[in-house]
């Protein structure tokens, strides 16, 4: 038997087209929210991540007595490495200062210093750079020739896919830790030697971190006026240290090697930022409270 059902009638083509319309002004709206919200989320990630680099920076003072220099002043490197390892083998540290010759910065930036010390070390007293788990691996005669793929955990966990190893020199045995789905890497700045090594000198020893077209990582001076600083301002975290991220945009701001670099930028007014919307503006750093820069201007 033959049962006459109801036809349901199809769509027009001007019917579809107007749906199709609808949903791609929908989408237009949505797409700027949807990038927002991305953006905000990678925002609060790295911020997160800094915290912790922090948190890194306070155990390791806890555990070697101090926080580590960023490899600026050869001698407080010294001075540093005799009371973390009061024990060390005169020839541990004789290979570990042949890598960095007379001028450790110029071997080491502010972004190796980083990975280096929140990295883990040997638990062998006289030989914790080159002993079972340290930093470093050795030839048979003792040299140091790369670094250690067998390291022991330090005081953050890396993403070991975001440490790279900088070809400033061969061999290359110290890595950089670059932000999620970023290329310019953290930095990490002492507070013994935000200045350089003569404040006073027109052009800084350190002080600086910079990466070809993307801008230059420097510390950051505060709007908080010091008599006793050559700058007039005090430091952000005067006694501790600076962690600098270049954000979003990969790009740290910050002229590269101003004539004279007591312009250095200040938080958070924004005195001396490469601004708006590329630079400083978008640092995320461990004094801005997780957040951009440009989020704490007044």
């Amino acid at each position: 038997m033959n049962v006459n059902r109801p036809c349901r009638p199809a769509f027009t083509l001007v019917e579809l087209l107007v749906v199709i319309v609808i949903i791609g002004i929908l989408v237009g709206l949505l797409l700027p929210a949807i990038n927002m919200a991305r953006k905000a989320a990678l925002t609060a990630r790295i911020g997160v991540e800094i915290k912790n680099m922090e948190a890194g920076f306070e155990a390791y003072k806890l555990k070697y007595g101090d926080y580590p220099p960023d490899f600026s002043d050869p001698a407080l490197l010294r001075r540093h490495i005799d009371q973390a390892w009061p024990n060390i083998d005169r020839a541990e540290l004789t290979r570990f200062e042949a890598i960095l010759g007379a001028n450790p910065h110029l071997r080491v930036n502010p972004a190796q210093a980083l990975a280096f010390w929140l990295g883990g070390f040997s638990t062998n007293p006289k030989r914790p750079f080159t002993g079972s788990g340290g930093p470093f691996r050795v030839n048979n005669s003792g040299a140091i020739i790369g670094p250690n793929p067998d390291r022991s955990p330090g005081l953050f966990t890396f993403d070991k896919g975001r440490l790279k190893l900088e070809t400033a020199f061969r061999p290359n045995l110290f890595h950089t830790y670059q932000p999620p789905k970023k290329n310019s890497p953290y930095t990490y700045f002492d507070a013994r030697t935000y200045g350089g090594l003569n404040p006073a000198a027109p052009t800084p020893v350190n002080g600086f971190y910079t990466i070809t077209s993307k801008g230059s990582a420097k510390p950051y001076l505060t709007n908080r006026v010091s008599s006793s600083s050559p700058y007039g301002f005090e430091w952000a975290n005067a006694d501790k240290f600076q962690i600098v991220s270049a954000g979003l945009d990969d790009h740290y701001g910050s002229e590269l090697f101003k004539a004279d670099h007591r312009s250095y930028p200040v938080y958070p007014d924004g005195v001396n930022y490469m601004s708006p919307g590329d630079g400083d503006d978008d640092n995320i750093t461990n004094f801005s409270e997780g957040g951009r820069l440009q989020d704490r201007k007044p």
